[in-house]
């Protein structure tokens, strides 16, 4: 059990390693207050050794906080959905006025490129036996990734990481019934120019290294990062996307971020184990269940940002 999280906070020059077992979850929603209040959070949790990263299968979020070059980098993967995560990113962007806020495209890996150290350390990769595309189901539960090539459009309901691993070959592997020009707002697509040989890639949850392999093991195409910006694939190929309600989305992150400000992690771990124990288990939790420190800060500047954000 866990939502494990690394942060570094830079400053003069060096940087300093953290670790939280419950960090990932509600992260970004520690940073909304800002960097001195971030901090605060950050070097109350337990300070670990500088090659004590997480990898891709354990890090569900993180943040480097660098004070010399005033950069807040950070990722998590609590978020429902392209708009919420857009929500977040521009109070970060008020809330740290002065500062660079960026997103980790590629997550733990991002975090530890920052500082000097070789992604592919973090890069936990095991592709296992590949899933083949699968059509997306709007009541099954997963989200959207959209793929176009040659003038069709395909939803999708695979992680976008998972596509990009059959590279140049999931042209052909395209399902017939997920071929559509009627998107739900997706949070990641993937643009074949088959001419060009070239692939244009964009999405809101971190790559964790996919978009690097896939360039390694098919050389002979161009592939190209978008990021976020899912507007490289609509002018591309001619896909339309519905807007965001983005109204909606600074209302529910103003109401997370007041049931925040009350929440205690580990309380919940406790209350999980004693339930265990209470239907005749004997757990033995793991010795980091319980590494979290919960700091709370202020957050009427940060409401009062979201509700200008939200209009009247």
């Amino acid at each position: 059990m866990g939502d494990r999280a690394n942060y570094v906070v830079m400053r003069d020059g060096s940087w300093e390693l953290y670790y939280s077992h419950w960090g990932a979850v509600g992260l970004h929603l520690d940073l909304l207050p800002g960097p001195d209040a971030a901090t605060a959070f950050v070097t109350a949790q337990r300070r670990v050794g500088p090659d004590e990263w997480l990898d891709d299968v354990w890090g569900e979020g993180g943040a480097v906080i660098d004070h010399d070059r005033k950069v807040l980098l950070f990722y998590f993967l609590e978020f429902e959905g392209y708009a919420a995560r857009a929500a977040v990113l521009e109070v970060l962007r008020r809330t740290w006025s002065g500062w660079e806020v960026r997103w980790a495209h590629d997550g733990q890996g991002d975090l530890v490129s920052y500082v000097g150290r070789d992604p592919a350390s973090v890069h936990a990769h095991d592709p296992g036996d590949l899933e083949p595309p699968e059509p997306f189901d709007p009541g099954g539960g997963w989200p959207c990734c959209a793929v176009t090539v040659g003038g069709r459009s395909y939803a999708l309901a695979n992680d976008p990481s998972d596509l990009l691993e059959h590279g140049p070959d999931l042209v052909g592997m395209l399902p017939k019934e997920a071929e559509t020009d009627r998107f739900p707002l997706p949070e990641s697509g993937i643009h074949f120019d088959v001419d060009e040989r070239s692939v244009g890639v964009w999405a809101v949850l971190p790559l964790s290294g996919a978009l690097r392999r896939a360039a390694a093991r098919w050389p002979e195409w161009r592939w190209t990062l978008w990021e976020d910006r899912y507007e490289e694939q609509v002018s591309r190929a001619g896909v339309t996307f519905p807007a965001p309600d983005m109204a909606e989305e600074y209302a529910a992150l103003r109401e997370r971020l007041v049931r925040h400000r009350d929440s205690d992690r580990v309380s919940v771990a406790h209350e999980m184990m004693r339930k265990l124990a209470e239907d005749g288990g004997n757990p033995t939790p793991s010795p980091y269940l319980f590494e979290h420190q919960e700091v709370h800060a202020p957050d009427a500047h940060v409401l009062a940002v979201i509700d200008a954000l939200a209009g009247p």
